[in-house]
């Protein structure tokens, strides 16, 4: 690894184990909702690189997050650069990840089989971007509707949610 990639992995080590020690004398909601939040965050890496692996063969234009940021920001009145909207993108984007992890964690208390819970984090995460690219997304002028975005960018996103969901369910299962 690079050591932007070690420093990160030890980033992440660190905030978990921290996150850890926290946890032990939390109630089980609580513990249930942080755990939710962790796995959304993570899960939120691969997903991202899907979109951005669609994104470097043409298929998605603007990432979502960057228009959602821009618009953000345009409403704060700020001109800011092009590094400081990337930057709060990916804050925003690991921060929605964040509370889609919690409410699924919170809804999927039942611990099925790993086979089982990838299958009901796939259809969380398809439910997801349902809400998102065919509800507020559009409703907010973000985005056009899916029948009226560009080609490639509506099935980029529909996989790059099927993969946090499928990311999301693996990181919450137990290995029994």
């Amino acid at each position: 690894m690079n050591g932007v990639s070690d420093g990160w992995a030890r980033f992440a080590y660190l905030v978990t184990e921290q996150i850890l020690q926290i946890q032990a004398c939390m109630p089980t909601t609580i513990k249930t909702g942080l755990n939710g939040a962790m796995a959304g965050a993570l899960a939120t890496i691969p997903m991202s690189a899907v979109m951005l692996g669609a994104q470097r063969v043409g298929l998605m234009g603007r990432q979502p997050p960057e228009a959602i940021a821009q618009r953000a920001l345009d409403a704060a009145n700020t001109e800011p650069t092009t590094t400081a909207t990337k930057a709060l993108a990916a804050a925003l984007h690991f921060a929605f990840g964040a509370a889609a992890g919690t409410a699924f964690a919170l809804l999927n208390r039942d611990e099925p089989s790993r086979p089982l819970a990838v299958a009901k984090g796939v259809g969380f995460g398809l439910a997801l971007y349902a809400a998102s690219y065919g509800g507020w997304i559009p409703a907010t002028g973000l985005l056009p509707a899916p029948q009226h975005d560009r080609k490639g960018r509506q099935p980029s996103m529909a996989a790059a949610h099927v993969v946090y969901g499928a990311a999301l369910a693996l990181l919450l299962s137990r290995d029994d």
